[in-house]
């Protein structure tokens, strides 16, 4: 990081002198150490964080599990930790626990993970990429569950043991040239992001945080947070320090690798997994009732290099492109709507969940996909029903079936019943990268989890995702069932109360005056063996990296944010750290036929429907010719993150913008420091002292017709 975009993004370390480095609570000679695991320094707070006495500090180590106390409540409910019933899998479960022991204030999931690589087609030389435990089993696909409850830390030792990059340096560039970093490339750089969490995106390191492009984030001691500009390379391990804010909304999160440029061959090639934020004893939905984890993934098979260059092009000696090459360009090059990739459910293709009649579940789907065959609308339908006279089951119509949906991207849908039209529902649009939670009961007989089409996607088709037998045996807690149907027949509300950075908008909201439109056209790489990828995908005709491709937010502030899509394909947009609401959906009524830059381009738009539903979301997908109104906080925490599309093969290829949130009053929350409250005192650079718009309206308004 620079000097100059230290003194941009906070104040906090550097004061008027951004020579003066900040005084240290303890000396850097005081480590912890802990078997062999990788010695970590212990962190320091600013000084402004030192005089209010906001924070405590977090050890961040990195003790094997072996060696813990179990906490006083097991992270996990019964179905995250049962085995699997032979085809249906769950996931490696990894929870947290007290480190110190009993007396021990922080709880943390500590554990060592490595990247490596895994043959798929050997006689061809072929591998894929899997996270696997340290000296542990077998590498994972999906990656192993991360089961953590809120104020929890999350500390991982992560090694990448694939192979260099190459085999040459127009394919891996170093450093990247301008005309490839928005071309896939690098495809065995890595690291972790962690996806729906409401943390720190920096890296910390002994002389105070960094964005993990910043060369001291390689130095000895750095820890990132949910740092996605931190680059791991072949060869490298590196610490993960995630300190979850005591308030942080229970839900279902999950994380995955997020280099630009490799996002969606790492997705590809599995390099997910669910990350599960645990409801605190007494604060459960439906105390008891068992978590199903489905992970869904899509694996992509290789291509031959006739799909990428021409047959000329393939028919030298030796190849332009070597089998791997084709293996990894393959997710960029295959054309959406004519091919596609295997979709799984925790690591299997169409397994069968067995479950008995009445039993009530809480299904927890994560969408791990990145490309626009992942678009699905999910859909519970039964295709036959049991005969007890018998004992077989008859195939009947297929029936969809109900699905009391009790939260969306891992936040609770708090304080609505049961029977409104937002919880229960017979389908779920699910985009690349969104989550949905249904608590299920279903009779005996015969069910398919199906993905049906998504609106306006050519490439989104129908599939069976998972079968589920329910058998004719009774259920054997009644009283749980006593309990779900008490919660649907009396149309009762989902219990629970927002944490502060979820509350309802009372403050009002700075219209941010840039907008972010969603651009996407054909074209052809001047060089495809060396540029592999299509298209021609921006923001506000700018792509990452440019200039112009960057938001820049005061921390404290709530702001709306106009999303518009100019393209003829759907585009999920998703942010870190912090999530939105929707306040306001148009339609754009004309478009310029030069877009000129960023500022300029603003699309007439004719509002249609103002909403008020309270329903949280941190990926939404903006449809072709519609424009969404968000609104969200950028409270807490500071530093640099980043929005894109989640259709990761348009994120690797320029359709992502840096995120700045600027610390010039010196009240953010630093990487692996605790936070046991919001912070809402912002002073001056609190949206209620600057021009702002009107607070959010209370009813729901259509037809309104506005154009802006």
């Amino acid at each position: 990081m620079t000097d100059n975009q230290k003194n941009s993004l906070t104040s906090s370390y550097y004061d008027s002198d951004p020579t003066t480095k900040p005084a240290k609570l303890i000396s850097r000679r005081q480590i912890l150490t802990t078997g062999a695991a990788t010695a970590v320094s212990l962190l320091v707070l600013p000084k402004g964080a030192q005089a209010e006495n906001r924070q405590q500090m977090a050890s961040c180590d990195f003790a094997p599990l072996a060696n813990c106390t179990a906490p006083p409540t097991d992270c996990s409910s019964p179905s995250l930790t049962l085995p699997s019933d032979g085809n249906f899998t769950f996931p490696e479960l990894l929870t947290s626990q007290h480190i110190g022991g009993s007396g021990d204030t922080f709880r943390t999931l500590s554990k060592n993970l490595d990247l490596v690589q895994v043959d798929d087609t050997p006689s061809a030389g072929v591998y894929v990429r899997r996270l696997k435990i340290r000296n542990q089993g077998q590498p994972l696909l999906p990656g192993p569950t991360l089961c953590v409850y809120p104020g929890d830390q999350i500390a991982l030792n992560v090694k990448n043991d694939l192979p260099a990059n190459g085999p040459d340096t127009t394919y891996c560039p170093v450093p990247l040239t301008d005309n490839l970093k928005n071309r896939p490339h690098c495809f065995n750089t890595t690291n972790l992001h962690f996806h729906g969490l409401h943390v720190s995106p920096l890296t910390y390191t002994p002389d105070g945080p960094v964005t993990g492009d910043d060369e001291k984030a390689k130095e000895a001691g750095a820890k990132s947070s949910d740092d996605v500009l931190f680059d791991l390379q072949p060869g490298e391990n590196h610490n993960w320090c995630v300190q979850l804010p005591d308030f942080h909304a229970p839900g279902t999160h999950w994380y995955h690798a997020h280099v630009h440029g490799t996002t969606a061959l790492d997705l590809s090639n599995g390099i997910v997994g669910a990350l599960i934020v645990q409801e605190p004893p007494g604060q459960e939905i439906l105390a008891g009732a068992p978590d199903v984890v489905m992970v869904i993934q899509e694996i992509l098979p290789a291509i031959p290099c006739s799909s990428i260059l021409s047959d000329d092009q393939c028919n030298t000696t030796p190849p332009p492109i070597s089998p791997q090459q084709s293996q990894d360009r393959g997710v960029y090059e295959q054309a959406g709507n004519k091919q596609s990739g295997t979709f799984l459910v925790n690591g299997r293709e169409k397994p069968t969940l067995t479950i008995k009649k009445g039993e009530v579940q809480r299904w927890r789907l994560i969408n791990g996909t990145g490309t626009p065959r992942g678009f699905m609308v999910i859909e519970v339908v039964q295709t036959a029903t049991y005969n007890a006279n018998t004992g077989d089951y008859e195939p009947v119509v297929v029936v969809q079936q109900p699905l009391y949906r009790v939260a969306i991207d891992g936040i609770t849908l708090y304080g609505k019943s049961m029977t409104s039209p937002e919880v229960q529902v017979t389908s779920h649009e699910l985009s690349p990268g969104n989550r949905v939670d249904f608590l299920v009961s279903l009779p005996s007989g015969k069910y398919q989890l199906q993905k049906q089409s998504f609106p306006g996607v050519r490439a989104s088709r129908p599939a069976v995702l998972a079968d589920i037998t329910v058998t004719n045996e009774e259920y054997s807690d009644s009283s749980l069932k006593q309990k779900f149907d008490d919660l649907v027949d009396n149309a009762k509300n989902i219990p629970g109360t927002p944490p502060c950075y979820l509350a309802d908008f009372t403050e009002d909201a700075t219209l941010n005056p840039k907008r972010l439109v969603f651009q996407a056209s054909g074209g052809t790489p001047p060089n495809r063996i060396t540029t592999p990828g299509r298209g021609n995908f921006k923001i506000s005709n700018t792509q990452y990296g440019d200039p112009g491709a960057l938001m820049t937010v005061p921390l404290g502030d709530t702001q709306d944010w106009i999303l518009a899509n100019v393209s003829n394909a759907t585009h999920p947009f998703h942010i870190h750290v912090n999530p939105f609401q929707i306040v306001q959906i148009g339609k754009l009524e004309q478009f310029p036929g030069e877009i000129l830059d960023n500022n300029t381009f603003n699309p007439t738009i004719t509002w249609e429907e103002k909403i008020n539903d309270g329903i949280w979301w941190d990926t939404i997908a903006v449809k072709p010719k519609q424009a969404l109104r968000i609104r969200h906080r950028f409270w807490d925490y500071w530093g640099s993150f980043v929005l894109h599309c989640h259709v990761l093969i348009h994120e690797d290829q320029g359709m992502m913008w840096r995120v700045d949130i600027t610390n010039t009053e010196n009240k953010g929350v630093n990487p692996c420091q605790t936070l046991p409250n919001c912070i809402t005192d912002y002073g001056k650079s609190s949206a209620q002292n600057k021009k702002t718009t009107k607070k959010k309206n209370r009813g729901k308004m259509r037809g309104k017709n506005k154009k802006s």
